[in-house]
């Protein structure tokens, strides 16, 4: 049985402009046996996808909503200003 110890991720990233939003695919796989990991505890991909989590091809690739920090001090903790927030 494989141990899992050893890993490939990959992301993509997508970026739209009106208004300017980044979202990132994640996917980890294991690299000795090849099996897919999943993403616990993030909701399914709504099909209109303006949710800012979630997951989607069966809950192996994880959807993240992403952004650059707007100023020095900025966590992203916070959605920026005059953002469209996404429920």
């Amino acid at each position: 049985m494989c141990e899992h110890s050893n890993f490939d991720a990959k992301v993509i990233i997508k970026r739209s402009d009106a208004p300017p939003a980044w979202r990132a695919s994640l996917r980890v796989t294991c690299k000795q046996c090849g099996m897919d990991f999943y993403f616990p505890g993030l909701p399914p991909e709504q099909p209109n996808g303006i949710q800012q989590i979630g997951v989607a091809d069966h809950g192996t690739t994880a959807l993240l909503d992403i952004r650059p920090p707007l100023t020095s001090t900025d966590t992203g903790s916070t959605p920026p200003p005059n953002s469209v927030r996404r429920n």
